[in-house]
């Protein structure tokens, strides 16, 4: 369109035509005053909108209650996993130093039975060399080489007298102290985090032996031998009930070590020919048999705590009168030379048969598992952990509304009751076990039935782990309380009060005498054998565990 024309059109509209087409639109007219209000729609949305920011404001501080608690609560659960996990790593920890005081106890225990075997087969030697006339003149020489390596084992016995105690002691000092190191551990853990968890298992609650009891009754100056007298049913009972040190151990007597190397000697013997066809059927099925056998020799000869100090009387032999005859002097001669050999050998006491008080339990022993139900995942293994908390945080009240239920509104999380209105508790359980894949009862982990010793006991693989929480009830209880009497029932010093209440011990004397018979029947516990009675006893009190005892597959770890 051109200049001209657009000028002619303006021209014609008159003087304000040009000036109203740059104005703004007029607003809309007014209602008349008669208009409803209720009719009036403006306004509408920004209504919504401000009750819509309200909403999204409370659902934003609502899911800033919900963050706050969820980091509080993963807080509160890592403090009581952590806390747990570390008691039971204390525990696994005092295991292995005691498997490894076995072991160094019962390397020196082959040392000495090294030296003592020597010694037996130079005099085994010296007895075929007596019958041999022509063998006879060598006697002297062997009486001297079987006394030279007995003052080695003299020397060597003298250390330990001291060593096997002292180790002892620090097993027991291990049980005992590992229990509450392993809760002081989980205190000083879960502080880490802010909180205070409480981590405690049956491990907590200590036992006595008889070292133990001899350190108390020598500070008491007598009293404890005064509350409980020798041979008594006090102190038969003590015994039973505090066999348990503190982990899950007993003490054993010192010379118990003698049959776990005769043990182990048989049990490598049997793992070299196990699987040569007949021959490995045959020894496995007498393995049991000879193993016991020679390892209550080994005790008897080597390793006793009673008893005569010498198992040697030669004085009789080769005491006649020589014969007659063209060889009279000559073997007058090699009888005089016998008979002052055998005289010297009758005459010297050989130190490896002599009978040392320390190979008894009153300076202490080797630790073995309390009890048979010892084993992974059993409730001796357990650690429970609880970590109190009474959570306030700001948001709380905000994040309520989002936990109604049943009539009211629980909070964020879940009160534990009895400790009262606004506090909770937050749960963990862990345990310490043996590292072993193979079913519990094998070779490859605490030895199979015709084991004389807990392999668990003499090897350092006792580990830690988390796992499923199963809390502390009446079938826990009742699993430990049925270990616990079985074992309290069938102690040595409890079964000998039996017997002597029930009157077996005169009984058996009066029937059988003192011979060995009469040790097979009731034989009073010497050394660590047990008689029919005692073994007939435990497996009445076992039948009777497993029937109290809950059945349970064990715990199933968390990985």
């Amino acid at each position: 369109m051109s200049t001209t024309a657009l000028s002619g059109r303006s021209a014609s509209l008159g003087p304000f035509a040009l000036a109203r087409l740059f104005m703004p639109a007029p607003a809309l007219s007014r209602r008349s005053g008669g208009a409803s209000l209720a009719n009036d729609s403006r306004g509408a949305v920004m209504f919504m909108g401000v009750f819509m920011a309200l909403f999204l404001i409370g659902a934003l501080w609502f899911l800033v209650g919900i963050g706050d608690a969820i980091v509080y609560r993963q807080a509160a659960q890592e403090a009581s996993d952590s806390a747990v996990f570390s008691s039971a790593a204390i525990h696994a920890k005092g295991m292995n130093i005691i498997s490894f005081l076995n072991c160094l106890m019962l390397a020196i225990v082959f040392i000495y039975l090294l030296l003592a075997v020597i010694v037996d087969v130079i005099l085994f030697i010296t007895g075929l060399a007596i019958a041999g006339i022509f063998t006879i003149w060598a006697v002297p020489e062997l009486v001297a080489a079987a006394k030279e390596v007995d003052n080695v084992a003299k020397i060597y016995k003298k250390g330990m007298a001291v060593a096997l105690p002292l180790f002892a002691g620090i097993q027991t000092a291990v049980a005992y102290l590992a229990p509450w190191g392993g809760t002081l551990a989980a205190g000083s853990i879960s502080k880490k985090y802010g909180f205070f968890t409480i981590a405690v298992g049956p491990s907590n609650i200590p036992g006595s032996d008889a070292s133990v009891l001899k350190l108390i009754n020598k500070i008491s100056g007598g009293a404890a031998d005064k509350v409980l007298p020798k041979d008594s049913g006090k102190l038969a009972a003590f015994d039973g009930a505090t066999k348990k040190l503190g982990l899950p151990v007993k003490t054993k007597k010192m010379n118990f070590l003698c049959e776990v190397a005769v043990g182990f000697i048989m049990d490598k013997l049997y793992d070299l020919i196990k699987n040569i066809p007949l021959v490995g059927w045959f020894f496995g099925q007498i393995r049991k048999f000879v193993s016991g056998i020679l390892s209550t020799a080994i005790t008897e000869v080597h390793c006793r705590e009673s008893g005569s100090n010498t198992t040697l009387d030669s004085k009789d032999l080769y005491d006649k009168k020589p014969p007659g005859g063209f060889f009279s002097k000559a073997i007058k001669k090699l009888i005089g030379a016998a008979t002052s050999a055998v005289g010297s050998l009758a005459g010297f006491l050989f130190t490896v048969y002599e009978a040392e008080k320390w190979w008894g339990d009153e300076q202490g022993g080797p630790k073995a598992l309390y009890s048979s139900a010892v084993k992974n995942g059993s409730e001796w293994n357990q650690i429970w952990g609880w970590t109190p908390s009474n959570y306030s945080d700001v948001q709380d009240s905000k994040v309520r509304v989002a936990t109604y239920h049943s009539g009211g509104f629980k909070g964020a999380t879940q009160s534990s009751g009895f400790l009262g209105s606004g506090y909770f508790m937050y749960n963990a359980q862990s345990e310490f076990y043996y590292d072993c894949k193979d079913a519990w009862k094998t070779s490859n982990c605490n030895g199979d039935d015709d084991a004389l010793y807990d392999y668990t006991m003499y090897s350092m693989r006792w580990r830690a782990r988390i796992v499923r929480y199963r809390g502390f009830g009446l079938s826990t209880f009742g699993s430990l309380f049925g270990d616990f009497l079985g074992e309290f029932l069938t102690t040595n010093k409890m079964a000998n009060w039996f017997k002597d209440k029930l009157g077996l011990t005169k009984l058996a004397g009066d029937i059988f005498g003192k011979g060995p018979l009469k040790d097979i029947l009731i034989n009073r516990g010497k050394n660590n054998q047990e008689d029919l009675f005692t073994k007939g006893l435990k497996k009445i009190v076992n039948a009777g565990k497993g029937a109290i005892k809950p059945a349970r597959a064990g715990t199933q770890a968390l990985h």
